[in-house]
């Protein structure tokens, strides 16, 4: 956090490292651990608000909005897809 400081662990840390199991969305602190990190990225109130602007706008297909948010918000189209999905804006 500050630039020429060392760094100083006065207590056991845990890292979870990736692996085979953090992908199958299985692991409950992986899942949380997304779901934070997508509400942070892309807060639903913003989400929302952009989805609505977009379909105002004129006749755009579902691919278009996930790209043009994806661009928006500066995630993948696969994390903007998910965030849409689990917000029950899309299917």
């Amino acid at each position: 956090m500050h630039q020429g400081k060392p760094l100083i662990i006065d207590h056991a840390i845990r890292v979870n490292k990736r692996n085979d199991l953090s992908s199958t969305a299985t692991d409950r602190e992986e899942i949380d651990a997304n779901a934070f990190a997508a509400a942070l990225l892309m807060p639903s109130s913003l989400v929302n608000a952009a989805v609505q602007r977009e379909v105002s706008s004129g006749y755009v297909t579902v691919e278009q909005v996930i790209k043009r948010l994806a661009d928006v918000f500066d995630v993948s189209t696969e994390a903007m897809r998910w965030r849409l999905v689990n917000l029950g804006i899309i299917n």
